[in-house]
């Protein structure tokens, strides 16, 4: 199933997201993971959390350097060596819209995987960016508060030029 993403004002992608309950889980945890896999695929994605999808679940799927990652309830701490790294980002749920955002380069997360199962990874790169930007969606928080009221604004425009 191909859910159908979730753009720029709407409400849900500024609110926190509920924990996944595997002792009563509130969909089918592999389907959720599968649909959502789906989904990232059909639209080109590197990531998708739950919120873009309109499920208010603590739950992203990324496609990693190791293969697909589903990650229920990931818990992300900046490693003691991280050094910042600027880079373009761009988000499913605000579409030609792309700015430099300042992240870590190097987190650990910890989350579950879709079977319920306890794991640990440390993410460099590309993954730890994807990773940061899914949890902030799961958070709450929008790519677009990562960067100041002038770029944001900037790329604003940019993105509204391009689509004239």
């Amino acid at each position: 199933m191909i859910y159908e993403i979730r753009t720029d004002n709407d409400p849900i992608l500024l609110t926190p997201t509920e924990e996944f309950n595997f002792d009563n889980p509130q969909i089918d945890p592999i389907e959720l993971a599968n649909n959502l896999l789906e989904t990232m695929r059909e639209v080109g994605g590197v990531g998708i959390a739950a919120n873009q999808c309109g499920l208010p679940l603590r739950v992203f799927i990324m496609a990693s350097e190791s293969g697909i990652l589903a990650c229920f309830n990931p818990r992300l701490r900046v490693h003691a060596d991280a050094e910042p790294i600027s880079h373009e980002e761009g988000c499913l749920s605000y579409p030609d819209l792309f700015m430099k955002v300042v992240r870590p380069g190097l987190v650990e997360i910890d989350f579950q995987d879709e079977r319920g199962n306890a794991r640990y990874m440390l993410l460099t790169a590309l993954d730890a960016r994807i990773a940061q930007h899914e949890c902030d969606h799961l958070d709450g928080v929008s790519f677009t508060s990562r960067v100041s009221k002038l770029k944001r604004d900037m790329a604003m425009k940019k993105r509204s030029k391009a689509r004239d």
